[in-house]
């Protein structure tokens, strides 16, 4: 796999250490801009971020959202995303989720990335 096809999971905290590298980046939808062109929504680890779309999003988005992107500052320029609202009624551990996040960063030479 090239580096430009590597794609690291993160949480909000760990988008400085990541800047204009792609990356995947799980959280909630919080507000999603009403031309839009952006939504924001909280991380893992409960930070906000700001996602800017490349084209409009034509789509209904709320719920739990994996982005793929390119970290600039404190945002995501979205290249790709999917929406996991339709996972059923029992809800997504978000703090199990940022561990391994963590344990991921810890021990990079042992985790493949997408």
């Amino acid at each position: 796999m090239s580096d430009s096809e590597k794609k690291t999971r993160i949480n909000g905290s760990l988008m400085p250490s990541y800047q204009n590298e792609t990356v995947c980046l799980l959280g909630n939808v919080n507000h999603v801009d009403p031309n839009g062109n952006f939504f924001q929504m909280t991380t893992s680890d409960n930070q906000k971020v700001v996602v800017r779309m490349n084209e409009p999003i034509k789509d209904m988005l709320d719920g739990l959202v994996e982005v793929i992107g390119v970290v600039t500052r404190n945002e995501i320029q979205c290249t790709q995303y999917i929406s996991w609202n339709h996972m059923g009624p029992k809800p997504f551990d978000m703090g199990s989720y940022d561990k391994a996040i963590q344990i991921i960063q810890r021990y990079k030479e042992h985790y493949i990335t997408m």
